[in-house]
């Protein structure tokens, strides 16, 4: 970075965006309206959550990062962005049933 980027105000009437991108040491999070950052995220790993797997790590920033912004995103329209294919159809994958048979 050459510069520090402005960040802007919400714009609560528009859906939110979030990046997020994991490494081997940490996760970085970006969140932005329409192509404007609003906030950045970032935190190193755990030594236990460096050994996991990458879908692993990408889904413990998933849940950091809408724990930390809630009042942000709870209630309004939000996407998020990853590069992990496998968390691409995450609601999408099946539950499996716990109930006896």
């Amino acid at each position: 970075m050459q510069s520090l980027p402005d960040l802007h105000f919400p714009d609560f009437t528009l859906p939110f965006e979030v990046t997020i991108d994991a490494s081997q040491l940490a996760v970085v999070v970006v969140h932005y309206q329409q192509r404007q950052p609003l906030a950045f995220f970032s935190k190193k790993l755990s030594p236990l959550m460096q050994l996991s797997s990458t879908y692993e790590q990408e889904m413990f920033a998933i849940t950091e990062v809408v724990h930390k912004w809630r009042h942000y995103l709870l209630g309004h329209r939000f996407e998020i962005y990853t590069d992990q294919k496998s968390l691409k159809g995450f609601l999408k994958q099946n539950r499996p049933n716990h109930s006896p048979t």
